[in-house]
């Protein structure tokens, strides 16, 4: 009786512990978008902020961010913050700067999206972005 009662209260426990514990995620970002290759081991997935893309309060509260490299015309830089909920990944937008040549940011669900090639204009940056944008639609993001 003592026994089962044991295994009963240390289930409980490894339970609790295993709803509590986050799993690292890793968008499920594809090998190709559009005309662009993402460059081999280039996905990168970090649970603390590096503070070199700690850009701003909005993305301080950010789960987890992910950086990949795509190869094409032009080559683009990924940056993906997993943010709390979508509402949070909608301000990192609205508070994101005015779109400049080069950088752009769109948000999916609960990720905040940065899209990067220096001296591209925004219709390129486009032709990168909505493709992705499609494919991130509807992941479950932790």
């Amino acid at each position: 009786m003592r026994t089962s009662k044991l295994l009963a209260a240390a289930t409980i426990v490894f339970l609790s512990t295993l709803a509590c514990t986050r799993v690292a995620y890793r968008p499920l970002l594809p090998a190709q978008v559009a005309d662009w290759k993402m460059v081999a081991n280039s996905l990168s997935c970090a649970s603390a902020i590096p503070p070199n893309l700690n850009l701003s309060p909005d993305t301080a509260k950010a789960r987890q961010v992910c950086t990949a490299q795509y190869v094409g015309n032009p080559n683009i830089a990924v940056t993906v913050y997993a943010m709390p909920d979508s509402s949070a990944a909608f301000e990192a937008v609205q508070h994101w700067s005015q779109p400049q040549s080069g950088k752009g940011a769109f948000y999916q669900d609960n990720l905040f999206v940065i899209v990067e090639s220096p001296s591209t204009d925004i219709p390129t940056l486009a032709r990168f972005s909505n493709p992705l944008k499609s494919t991130l639609a509807g992941q479950q993001h932790n």
